[in-house]
């Protein structure tokens, strides 16, 4: 039960639904606004994105999801290392598009020069699509 904070009357149920749809409002404007933030980034990063997951065959629902596989951790590694090389791309930008944090990222890029040094496989996949360094 709700009470107002002035006479501690009690709010009828018309009041309650107008609370509950001004969360579900405010829900539906945030879910709107994280994929224009996502629609935004795929603009701005589209053609070299899109050439780079055509190149490791993988979408970017993939990337996005929470997939595990080694194919899918090193694409999302040699995604992020591409699009930090990109003028004017953000770390920001490329957390949210890949849907990870910003440590998220830093820690691709980590992974991403790890196995560049280590793994040869991994660097000649790296440099198939464009990313040798």
């Amino acid at each position: 039960m709700y009470y107002a904070d002035t006479d501690e009357t009690h709010v009828g149920w018309e009041a309650q639904e107008g609370i509950r749809n001004v969360n579900v409002n405010e829900n539906e404007n945030q879910n709107e606004n994280e994929n224009e933030n996502q629609n935004e980034n795929e603009k701005v990063l589209g053609n070299p994105l899109r050439r780079l997951l055509d190149a490791l065959g993988v979408t970017l629902e993939e990337l996005r999801g929470k997939g595990r596989r080694r194919e899918l951790a090193d694409a999302r590694s040699l995604v992020a290392a591409a699009l930090m090389r990109q003028p004017f791309t953000r770390q920001q930008d490329v957390a949210r598009l890949l849907g990870v944090g910003q440590s998220g990222v830093s820690y691709l890029l980590k992974r991403h020069r790890e196995l560049m040094k280590g793994d040869p496989g991994y660097r000649e996949r790296g440099r198939e699509v464009g990313v040798d360094r």
